[in-house]
C-alpha cells in the first residue's frame, strides 16, 4: 500500500482504522487481479500474433482465431470474454458461405437457362 499510494507505514499501521484497511486492501486486491489479467490478455494476443505470422506450409491448414488459440492454450479466465465474439464471426462466416453458394447457385441457373434458349 505505501508503494502504490505513497503513505508511509507509520500512517498504515498507527493511524488507519483497521476496517478500513480490509476494504483498501481488498481494493487494491482486486485491480492487482484487472492488472495482472490485462496484462495476460497482452501477452495472448502478441503470442496470437506471432502465431499468425507464421508461414503456412499446407494449403489445407486454416490459422485459428484468437478464441481458439486462446482455448488451445486453457487460458480459461479470457475465453468467456471472447466467445461471444467468436459466435458471431462464425455467424457471419456462415452467412457470407450461404450466400456465395446461393450466387453460384443462380449463376448456374442462368447460364443454364442461357444454354437452353440458346440451343
Amino acid at each position: 500500500m505505501s508503494k502504490r499510494y505513497g503513505w508511509t507505514e507509520d500512517y498504515i499501521l498507527d493511524e488507519l482504522p483497521y476496517a478500513r484497511f480490509l476494504k483498501k486492501a481488498e481494493v487494491i486486491m482486486e485491480q492487482r487481479k484487472k492488472e495482472y489479467m490485462e496484462q495476460k490478455e497482452r501477452d495472448l494476443y502478441q503470442a496470437w500474433l506471432n502465431y499468425q505470422n507464421q508461414p503456412v506450409y499446407s494449403k489445407d491448414t486454416e490459422k485459428l482465431s484468437f478464441y481458439q488459440y486462446m482455448k488451445q492454450l486453457g487460458a480459461k479466465d479470457l475465453i468467456e470474454k471472447y466467445r461471444s465474439i467468436y459466435n458471431d464471426e462464425k455467424k457471419l462466416e456462415k452467412g457470407i458461405k450461404k450466400a456465395k453458394e446461393t450466387k453460384d447457385d443462380v449463376i448456374d441457373f442462368i447460364s443454364k437457362k442461357a444454354k437452353k434458349e440458346q440451343g
